[in-house]
């Protein structure tokens, strides 16, 4: 094993997962720790935090393998220990063998974002992206009203996750934090793993919607429309919303719009459970949540009924 901290960090974890095996004396192994900052979606929801790398000096390994000597002991010379939990010689090539699988996908997925931030033009954005055919149409519409982050080289980038599955049968990859103009700091991306190479969520990235807020309350459709938001409490309880014990309020607004909704959902029956969950999501996470809401227009501008809550992250399908 070298140098390489990831897969220090790996190996540790890969070690527990693989073999059950608790750490006895957490001193002899691989120092690791997290630190969680920054938040985009719940159950994603909830991608929330970094991943702080560890800083690990070449003695860690001498620790780290005479550990798993004394760990892989006969019963004879080590008679007090857990017979069932102690791994072989394969079980140590395994694990090994998948941290450094794990490794490369992550630096895989950290050089994708990179390459993706570092673009100088919407046409190089989208060779990174999840369905590209798909996307690009809508993120050269998208890019005609909202500023192109400007390139920065010197990024602090770390992974929040190597393999996070929601609720879709596609696993993702969770990154990163970073600094960019025009970003928030600590920004995640979600990127799809597709074997080879890793493809950024863009719809996600942006929050992106078919309609923006600006036009849903110009033209007022009847039908409903769907909304990537940011969920907050609200206090507002105003015209057919009136009554507090019949509705729940909750601000959304969307990202890179100053324009927000009123949105209610009815405190009973199908509705009762999406003003709960709404809640409970918003308990953990008191600046907002993102989730994707269905929504369909009140009396009043600002004002909507909530009829369905989507999904309760923004990753695209």
């Amino acid at each position: 094993m070298n140098d390489d901290p990831f897969l220090k960090g790996e190996f540790d974890r890969q070690f527990e997962l693989r073999t059950g095996l608790q750490k006895r004396d957490k001193s002899k192994y691989i120092n690791t720790s997290e630190s969680h900052t920054g938040e985009w979606g719940a159950g994603k929801g909830a991608i929330r935090g970094s991943r702080s790398l560890p800083k690990i000096f070449p003695i860690a390994i001498v620790a780290v393998l005479g550990t798993m000597l004394l760990i892989i002991k006969s019963p004879s010379e080590n008679p007090g220990a857990d017979q069932t939990a102690v791994p072989t010689e394969g079980d140590h090539e395994a694990v090994l063998k998948a941290a450094r699988t794990a490794v490369d996908k992550q630096q895989l997925a950290i050089a994708t974002v990179k390459k993706f931030l570092d673009a100088e033009s919407v046409d190089e954005m989208a060779n990174y992206v999840l369905e590209r055919d798909r996307v690009a149409p809508l993120m050269k519409k998208y890019y005609e009203t909202h500023p192109i982050p400007t390139s920065v080289h010197e990024r602090n980038i770390a992974i929040l996750s190597s393999a996070l599955k929601f609720e879709t049968s596609r696993p993702y990859v969770c990154a990163v934090t970073f600094k960019v103009e025009n970003v928030p700091d600590g920004s995640p991306i979600a990127l799809r793993d597709c074997g080879d190479h890793f493809e950024i969520d863009w719809e996600c990235y942006v929050g992106f919607n078919e309609v923006s807020i600006a036009d849903y309350l110009k033209y007022r459709p009847d039908e409903p429309v769907q909304f990537r938001c940011i969920v907050k409490p609200s206090d507002y309880y105003n015209f057919e919303f009136e009554d507090e014990s019949i509705f729940q309020a909750f601000e959304l607004s969307v990202t890179g719009e100053s324009d927000y909704l009123i949105g209610y959902a009815e405190r009973s029956g199908f509705e009762l459970g999406i003003a709960n969950r709404l809640t409970e999501l918003i308990g953990s996470a008191p600046a907002g949540v993102p989730v994707i809401l269905e929504v369909k227009p009140g009396s009043r501008d600002h004002l909507v009924h909530i009829v369905e809550m989507v999904k309760e992250h923004w990753i695209t399908d």
